[in-house]
């Protein structure tokens, strides 16, 4: 039996001297694929399937139990740049989408053909972006509208992953609130354009470091 699966190659392994299988993040998670002749210089499909592209994939189900599917086709939609300057993030990104087996990713499939259109210029957001979609997907999903504490929609004040958003005057000892960077919190939930309008590297920057934080913390990744 064929069928179709469309996501993002996070992971590779050499098996035998032409082949390998991929680790395919998609929609519902993480499905790993056996790839034939992949590795040969003639294939058609070796480039589509490099680490970080997002491709549509024709699968062949194996009749034996426990065996992988076996690729037919891969299409590429959507490359992810070679390019040095985007080591680290490649990297992390690699780290974060393998946490995410058995989760819901809809729209961080949905989000990631589109955030690559801007990952060579904007980087430190596109990861920011990227990373939030990774939170939650896990289902932890931040109140980005009003104080946790008390829904109050005024006078917010401080933004704090672990307790779950935005707090307000009353509930945080925060004097001098980070606008800017309040600002960038409640735009990261919207399209990745109005995002990029809204934050400054900076502030994609400080937002990286507490969503890893808020990760390492909690045991989903490990250092």
């Amino acid at each position: 039996m064929e069928f179709e699966l469309s996501g993002i190659v996070i992971n590779k392994q050499n098996v035998n001297e032409f082949d390998e299988i991929i680790s395919l993040l998609t929609d519902k998670g993480i499905q790993r694929i056996f790839c034939p002749g992949v590795n040969k210089t003639n294939s058609k499909n070796g480039p589509s399937i490099l680490i970080l592209n997002l491709v549509n994939c024709e699968v062949i189900k194996s009749e034996t139990r426990n065996l992988l599917p076996r690729l037919k086709t891969a299409s590429l939609i959507k490359n992810f740049p070679t390019d040095y300057r985007l080591l680290n993030i490649a990297n992390d990104l690699k780290t974060f989408f393998n946490c995410l087996d058995n989760c819901n990713n809809i729209n961080l499939i949905k989000e990631y053909g589109h955030c690559l259109d801007f990952i060579l210029s904007k980087s430190d957001k596109v990861e920011a972006y990227l990373l939030f979609l990774v939170v939650s997907s896990l289902g932890f999903k931040p109140n980005l509208n009003s104080c946790i504490e008390c829904n109050n929609v005024e006078n917010i004040v401080d933004f704090k992953l672990y307790k779950g958003g935005f707090l307000c005057s009353m509930h945080s000892n925060i004097v001098n609130a980070d606008v800017s960077l309040l600002r960038s919190w409640y735009w990261i939930n919207k399209k990745f354009e109005q995002f990029d309008l809204n934050c400054s590297n900076l502030n994609a920057i400080k937002i990286n470091n507490e969503l890893k934080m808020f990760l390492y913390d909690n045991n989903i990744i490990y250092r």
